[in-house]
């Protein structure tokens, strides 16, 4: 018989200190600021549908209105704020898929017509 562990992707999360109510290892982070909490959670699950969990190594949710990720520690993405999440999740992976390996840079999804990647000089 062979079990496969369960493994969950661990995520630098990055917040105000005054929007966390309770935070300890192993149980689930409580906000005080139920809609950071929920952005993060929107977030979160979109990162999960776009199979890209283990690929974010930070969300920086400092502002609920200019959310960051970093992806791999390759591309600092820009979301701006929540709204069509899933678009933007999508818009990204699409972008990553076409450049080219070892590019690093900047990506900005936060409108979700035009993305832009500007390359790190």
């Amino acid at each position: 018989e062979s079990s496969e562990a369960k493994t969950e992707a661990l995520v630098k999360l990055t917040v105000l200190p005054e929007n966390i109510r309770r935070c300890v290892v192993g149980e689930e982070l409580s906000f005080s600021d139920n809609r950071t909490g929920d952005v993060v959670c929107r977030l979160y699950e979109g990162l999960r549908y776009e199979h890209i969990e283990n690929k974010v190594r930070e969300i920086d949710a400092t502002s609920r209105f200019d959310l960051y990720l970093d992806y791999d520690g390759i591309y600092r993405v820009y979301l701006g704020d929540i709204s069509e999440c899933d678009v933007k999740l999508s818009f990204l992976c699409g972008i990553v898929d076409k450049l080219y390996g070892g590019s690093k840079g900047k990506i900005d999804v936060s409108e979700v017509k035009t993305g832009t990647f500007s390359p790190e000089t």
